[in-house]
């Protein structure tokens, strides 16, 4: 609590968790989609005590502490490398 202030921050530093995404570029687009949900399905029937994500899963049904971590994670790894393919799905904003 003396360097982080905030129990969110604390928890927040103390969970880092890297999503280990496969490199979506040498994929066709076509089947992003289903490799993405493989990915994910290989790590859930994984070794929980080898993969943190998988320790703060069920922690994110029940708290939202771990439920707001979780959105985080996925936000910051998994929104970049989608954009970054895909590009930005929103309407460019009209000059005012």
């Amino acid at each position: 609590m003396r360097y982080y202030g905030i129990k969110a921050k604390l928890f927040a530093a103390a969970v880092d968790i890297d999503l280990h995404l496969p490199d979506l570029t040498a994929m066709p687009k076509r089947r992003l989609g289903q490799n993405l949900v493989a990915h994910f399905l290989r790590r859930w029937e994984g070794d929980p005590a080898d993969d943190a994500l998988l320790m703060l899963l069920p922690s994110a049904a029940t708290d939202d502490l771990a439920a707001e971590r979780m959105r985080t994670i996925f936000r910051d790894q998994l929104t970049p490398a989608l954009l970054g393919l895909v590009g930005d799905p929103r309407p460019p904003s009209r000059p005012g």
